[in-house]
């Protein structure tokens, strides 16, 4: 069988085509970084370290800035006085930036000694916050101090810029902060009651001063399990009700979240009592990090105990507490990276919904490590090739404690490294989808797109398809093709043969509008079945003409029936689902009122599921 005529036109082009783009990306290292790779223009090399005086500098929080500055903060020895809170604010490209104290760090005594900062957070107008606790002479206190921009402290919260907390008897320790829309600032910690620690949370006004609104007294206590219990990282949810999430200790530690209603009452909602505790291992599972997707599903992130080995863990749970079955088949993934002591401390959702868990991996010595996970919970093979990054930041030990992701998609983790007997500020930045690899080597790709909107069509032979920058549309014939859209919102029909769709940057379309037969189609899962067996990378799907199953991958996903009776499942995101001709299944249900449309098509037999506020049309 001959090629089609817009294939012969393509391959007459292709070699002068590939010649002028890899010249455009051999002068752009930004664009040949892949996903994974240290960003070469944030300190020269991806990464920078910071020493505040000549012994332990650690960084245990990082925040942007609405200017893309990031502010990192810590704690810093300082000799016989213990240690004081450390700040340091870099320029976009690196550098310490000089209009902040100077010489862009800033060193704070808050009582008279041991003094730690573990959480920072960046207000509206600039003023940063920054949480830990302070030595009082006895026992240690929640300890908030709040920066102008120019890194002085604030005299307008609490008459100096500085405000200590009592809790309970002692060892009152912040480890989070977020901040509510009404500029009140939210604490997150532990507290010892005099057999274990427990839970501890604190709200204060923009003042400084603790907020009565919260339980009475701006603070409130929660005992989760037996033992020891600590609150490691908070966040807000859209209705103003606060999540906290740690470790819970009885025989062996576990995951615990808790809820609480904006009065600072435990909502019943969740988990029935406002309390979820979760078994992730075998042994020691203990959670750092904690993030709301958009579907207010929960994520959270720490280390599991498997077999003698310690293990990245994250885990989602649905808005009620219960785990979520979508997300790899139980609610629960563990990663081994390498090293005999994983632990994932702190995550980062990316705008298209992948997930990066940040933490350390330690071998014969630690580095910084990333893990990035597709919406249903698979490795994202994508991401530093097999979906996992380890960065040796120094010679020794090195770990990163907290991460944050820039406007531009863009991931900085920021912990501390050793050097020699010391221990400095660490922080590196890493590439994720915000910039295409280079193309194919010529002779990989047997057929090449152009910049502009292109219709390739492969032969009767196994075919590598290969778009540029526009909106393409990628057809393979016969027999077993891979189709890589590259970027823009592409196209891919697979044909038949068992085929690999790969889509790229974009909102692409995996298609099956040609099948001979039913297709069932799982974008979390990255598998067609029916027309071949294909693997495919895509934001979308179409089914064929005859009945369908096509599921989505917990992102926003456009499934499209044909004139079969399918099935069609958004899981989680904002979704449309389109029936077609006949009756039609759509399964809308995620737990989130109003973010998905429902149109059932042409029939009036189909049934559609849907949650309060979900669009619907032509459904009965």
């Amino acid at each position: 069988m001959k090629p089609s005529k817009e294939a012969a036109a393509i391959r007459t082009g292709a070699v002068a085509v590939l010649l002028t783009v890899l010249l455009l990306f051999a002068g752009n290292s930004s664009v040949l970084a892949a996903a994974g790779d240290l960003d070469s223009s944030f300190g020269g090399t991806g990464k920078v370290t910071t020493a505040f005086g000549t012994s332990h500098d650690d960084a245990n929080a990082v925040a942007i800035q609405p200017d893309g500055k990031v502010v990192a903060a810590g704690s810093t020895e300082s000799g016989a006085t213990g240690y004081d809170f450390a700040l340091a604010r870099y320029n976009t490209d690196g550098t310490l930036d000089s209009s902040f104290d100077g010489d862009g760090r800033v060193v704070t005594p808050i009582l008279d000694s041991w003094d730690f900062a573990q959480a920072v957070v960046v207000q509206p107008d600039s003023k940063i916050v920054a949480g830990g606790w302070a030595w009082n002479g006895t026992d240690y206190d929640f300890a908030i101090a709040r920066y102008n921009s120019d890194g002085s402290l604030d005299s307008s919260f609490d008459g100096d810029g500085l405000v200590t907390t009592p809790i309970a008897s002692s060892h009152d320790e912040i480890y989070a902060l977020a901040l509510q829309s009404d500029g009140k600032i939210v604490a997150g910690g532990i507290t010892w009651d005099g057999t274990a620690t427990d839970f501890a949370i604190a709200r204060y006004n923009a003042d400084g001063s603790l907020d009565s609104s919260f339980d009475g007294d701006g603070k409130v206590t929660t005992i989760v399990g037996p033992s020891d219990d600590h609150v490691f990282a908070l966040a807000l949810q859209t209705d103003s009700k606060i999540v906290v999430a740690g470790p819970t200790r009885a025989t062996n530690w576990d995951f615990a979240i808790a809820r609480y209603k904006a009065d600072g009452s435990l909502d019943s909602s969740f988990g029935g009592d406002g309390v979820v505790t979760t078994q992730v291992g075998s042994g020691r599972d203990r959670a750092y990090g904690l993030a709301i997707q958009p579907d207010s599903k929960l994520l959270v992130a720490g280390e599991a105990e498997i077999g003698s080995n310690r293990d990245f863990a994250l885990a989602r749970f649905e808005p009620d507490g219960d785990l979520d079955p979508s997300f790899d088949g139980d609610g629960k993934v563990t990663t081994g990276i390498g090293g005999s002591h994983d632990d994932g401390r702190a995550i980062v959702l990316q705008p298209d919904g992948k997930i990066v868990v940040v933490g350390r991996s330690a071998g014969s010595n630690s580095d910084f490590a990333l893990v990035r996970y597709k919406t249903g919970g698979g490795l994202d093979t994508s991401f530093g090739g097999d979906g996992k990054v380890t960065t040796p930041i120094g010679a020794g030990n090195d770990g990163a404690f907290a991460a944050a992701i820039q406007s531009d998609g863009r991931i900085i983790a920021a912990g501390r490294t050793d050097i020699g007997s010391a221990r400095d500020f660490a922080l590196a930045r890493y590439q994720t989808a915000g910039t295409d690899p280079p193309p194919p080597p010529p002779g990989e790709c047997t057929i090449t797109g152009t910049p502009e909107r292109d219709t390739l069509v492969g032969t009767a032979g196994a075919d590598t398809i290969c778009g540029l920058g526009a909106n393409d549309t990628l057809k393979g014939l016969g027999a077993n093709d891979t189709l890589i859209g590259g970027s823009g919102n592409d196209t891919m029909l697979g044909g038949a043969g068992n085929d690999s769709l790969e889509g790229g940057i974009g909102k692409d379309t995996a298609s099956f509008t040609a099948s001979p037969a039913g297709v069932t189609v799982d974008l979390a899962a990255g598998t067609s079945t029916g027309e071949g067996s294909d693997t495919l990378e895509a934001e979308n799907a179409v089914g064929s003409g005859f009945p369908d199953s096509l599921t989505g991958n917990g992102g926003p996903n456009t499934l499209t029936g044909g004139n079969g009776s399918d099935s069609l499942i958004g899981a989680a995101g904002s979704d449309v689902l389109k029936g077609g001709g006949s009756a039609d299944t759509l399964d809308g249900i995620d737990g989130v009122g109003g973010n998905d449309k429902l149109n059932g098509g042409a029939t009036t037999s189909d049934i559609c599921n849907r949650d309060p506020g979900d669009t619907i049309a032509n459904c009965p």
